[in-house]
């Protein structure tokens, strides 16, 4: 991360050892603040007085189920969301993905991978346009949306925004790059940089079908993201 006002992360996570290791790793030698939460409860205390980056999220707390932490948290902000588990079962990563977070790490997790997971999460959240990146490439029109690569934000005709989360958005930019082209599931994996973790496949579903419900005006008949059986999926426009 560039120079600047530092990232904030938030861990949540209920086992104390657990928690400072996250925090240890997420602090990355001074790149960003860390704050803690062991709870529910303490977690919605220091939303209420401090803006977020990143939240490192135990599904297991004492107070409140973690799944649901993270649908209230996606009902209201877009702030990017890893998910730490010792569950490990299709059922709880695709219930996690439905929902809408970024990632999904299970217990034991490798030290190195996660601290990499972390920083990459956090500089794409918080990139912003490299100097002399040229605007006409910064800002990409289709259908009634423009994508601002700049601000990273997408924006309806009107000027309202629709609001992504980090891999939505590096998955419409995915498609956009290769629009009225088919884009195979391998090739927005490999965008998002997930193209070695999980039921892959379904978890590049997940995130269009959640971005199909930000966009199309009927989801059962998808006219800007449309499906290519057995490859992957086509934008068009």
């Amino acid at each position: 991360m560039t120079a600047g006002p530092k990232a904030h992360v938030l861990v949540v996570e209920d086992d104390e050892p657990s928690r400072a290791i996250l925090a240890y790793l997420a602090e990355d030698q001074g790149r960003a603040r860390v704050s803690q939460a062991a709870s529910a409860r303490e977690m919605h205390a220091v939303l209420a007085r401090d803006a977020v980056n990143l939240i490192i999220l135990d599904l297991n707390l004492p107070d409140e189920n973690g799944l649901s932490l993270a649908r209230q948290l996606r009902t209201r902000s877009e702030v990017p969301i890893i998910v730490i588990t010792g569950d490990d079962s299709r059922a709880t990563r695709l219930a996690a993905l439905e929902v809408g977070v970024d990632d999904f790490q299970t217990k034991p997790y490798d030290l190195k991978e996660i601290s990499l997971r972390i920083r990459n999460l956090l500089r794409r959240s918080m990139a912003v346009r490299k100097p002399g990146q040229l605007e006409s490439s910064a800002r990409v029109t289709f259908d009634r949306y423009v994508l601002d690569h700049s601000e990273r934000v997408l924006e309806r005709e009107d000027g309202t925004v629709v609001h992504l989360t980090p891999t939505e958005f590096m998955i419409l930019a995915a498609l956009l790059r290769r629009r009225n082209s088919s884009v195979s599931r391998a090739t927005l994996l490999d965008a998002i940089g997930d193209a070695d973790d999980g039921p892959s496949d379904r978890a590049v579903d997940i995130h269009i079908k959640n971005l199909r419900a930000k966009l199309e005006t009927d989801q059962r008949n998808p006219q800007i993201i449309t499906t290519v059986r057995g490859f992957g999926y086509r934008l068009v426009g």
